[in-house]
């Protein structure tokens, strides 16, 4: 809103980083963008986000990743820890598919409750038959900085990386 009071045009694209700044804005020139007006109103923003945020996060103890509970450990499983939850006796194993495919199989509950599977630029998006056979745990200890829960609607966030994994948990999932 503030922006739009000091007549700030400088347009962003997917990141909002400081390249769109610069081509978007600077380099556009003052006279067009206000790109000046956009440092002006960030310098005073910024302390008072910044602050706010912080109390509110430390005062109510929200979970942000990479604050989970202290007595929370992350556990690395074995191949018969993921073969138990599978609910399977251990299988000749493909050389093609890798292990964390494997893992992220076992923690959304196996093959047959992976309805659909998706991804953006860091997030897996699974869609599963029934949520409650998935394990964040299991699914944290296969490389996934985190689990969000909407329904039967699961994103894991593991990071740029994305896409290879998902190509990787297609062939895991097709047998290849």
């Amino acid at each position: 809103m503030l922006c739009h009071i000091f007549n700030v045009g400088v347009g962003q694209t997917f990141s909002g980083s400081l390249i769109d700044f610069v081509l978007f804005g600077v380099l556009q020139g003052n006279a067009k963008s206000h790109w000046v007006n956009a440092i002006l109103i960030g310098i005073p923003l910024f302390p008072i986000y910044y602050f706010s945020f912080r109390f509110l996060i430390l005062r109510f103890n929200f979970k942000t990743p990479g604050r989970e509970d202290e007595g929370q450990e992350t556990k690395l499983y074995t191949r018969k820890d993921v073969e138990a939850a599978k609910g399977s006796a251990p299988q000749a194993h493909d050389q093609k598919t890798d292990q964390v495919s494997e893992l992220i199989v076992a923690g959304l509950g196996g093959k047959a409750n992976i309805t659909n599977i998706d991804c953006c630029a860091t997030r897996l998006r699974i869609t599963v038959a029934d949520e409650n056979l998935v394990d964040d745990n299991l699914l944290k200890s296969s490389g996934a900085r985190g689990v969000i829960r909407r329904g039967q609607g699961i994103q894991v966030i593991y990071g740029p990386h994305v896409t290879l994994i998902k190509s990787n948990l297609e062939d895991c999932l097709q047998g290849v």
